[in-house]
């Protein structure tokens, strides 16, 4: 396994802990179908790409961990607009 595949399931694993523990079974079904595929794009593989997503995963991580939802859903909201923002760079 390469060091992007490892992040691509690092990256559905972490989406989908979250999904789980908000109680959201369809987010971690749609997740697991489509994270997994896109990440054996270049996503990973750009410049940067990894360490800003999981930076992002950290925002999301310590607003939960704080137990402040609302931090929590601002960072998660604002992590999936700057992913799919990444993503269509990634495959423009």
């Amino acid at each position: 396994m390469n060091a992007a595949d490892l992040l691509g399931r690092k990256d559905v694993e972490f989406h989908s802990n979250v999904a789980i523990a908000a109680g959201n079974r369809v987010v971690v079904e749609v997740l697991q179908q489509t994270l997994v595929p896109m990440s054996r794009y270049t996503l990973y593989k750009l410049h940067g790409a990894a360490d800003q997503a999981w930076a992002e995963h950290r925002a999301v991580d310590a607003a939960i961990a704080a137990g402040d939802p609302h931090a929590a859903e601002t960072a998660m909201r604002a992590h999936l607009s700057i992913g799919l923002t990444r993503a269509l760079h990634a495959v423009n």
